[in-house]
Parts: structure tokens; C-alpha cells; sequence
């Protein structure tokens, strides 16, 4: 069973991918998952994130396309706690 992934728990990084495409903007990211991924830094959890986003838009669908697309990764140690799927 494959462990999950603790959206709100973990702290995220910038890829070289999401660096390049800070700069490029070749992957036609919306403006909201824009700024998430420039806000990406290594320290801020799902959680912290969250705090920027607009309205009533969740950070997780912006963190799961970010991921997707490899503009992102997830640091050591973020998995969900046993138990929840």
C-alpha cells in the first residue's frame, strides 16, 4: 500500500523544473498556482501555504498540480500518520 502524501503537514521545495519555470513560464500555470510556487521555499508547510490563497480555493489541488508537474518537491519525513488515507 502506498504511503500518502500529508499535503498540509509537508514543507515543499522547489524543482530545477519549478525554478526554470518561475523564470519561463512554459507550463501555463494558473495565477493563483503561480504564486503558491513562488512562495515555495523550502520552510513553509502545505499549511503555511495555505494562508495565501484567495477566496475559497484549497491549497491542496494547487499543491497536487504543482507536484504533477514536478515544480515541486515534498522534503523527507512527510508522509500522513498511519491510519489516514
Amino acid at each position: 500500500m502506498p504511503e500518502t502524501l500529508d499535503l498540509h503537514a509537508a514543507v515543499f521545495s522547489k524543482t530545477p523544473v519549478g525554478q526554470q519555470e518561475i523564470q519561463s513560464r512554459e507550463l501555463g500555470l494558473s495565477p493563483m498556482v503561480r504564486r503558491i510556487l513562488v512562495l515555495v521555499d523550502g520552510k513553509r508547510s502545505g499549511h503555511e501555504l495555505a494562508a495565501f490563497v484567495a477566496g475559497n480555493d484549497s491549497i491542496e489541488p494547487i499543491l497536487q498540480t504543482l507536484l504533477d508537474k514536478g515544480c515541486v518537491q515534498a522534503q523527507a519525513g512527510a508522509k500522513a500518520p498511519a491510519g489516514v488515507v
